[in-house]
């Protein structure tokens, strides 16, 4: 599974979560680009991801998530 697999698939974890299907992400999309995707929404969606990937992050790892690059740096050094 490359980058842009994990891309597609937190795209439609968010898209998902948010529940609006016209939400397309990038590498360097935040939650601040994002309408709807507040602080529990983040977490919503890093828990949906560390289920979808069935890996765990630590706080560390989670307050230095900026991007959704980062989340998907996260997710390959899990695997």
């Amino acid at each position: 599974m490359n980058r842009e697999d994990i891309l597609k698939e937190i795209t439609e974890i968010v898209q998902d979560i948010l529940g609006e299907e016209e939400i397309y992400l990038t590498e360097m999309s935040t939650a601040k680009d994002i309408e709807g995707w507040d602080s529990l929404a983040h977490i919503s969606i890093l828990e949906a991801v560390q289920s979808e990937y069935n890996v765990v992050f630590d706080l560390e790892e989670i307050i230095e998530m900026a991007t959704v690059g980062d989340i998907i740096t996260a997710v390959e050094n899990k695997r």
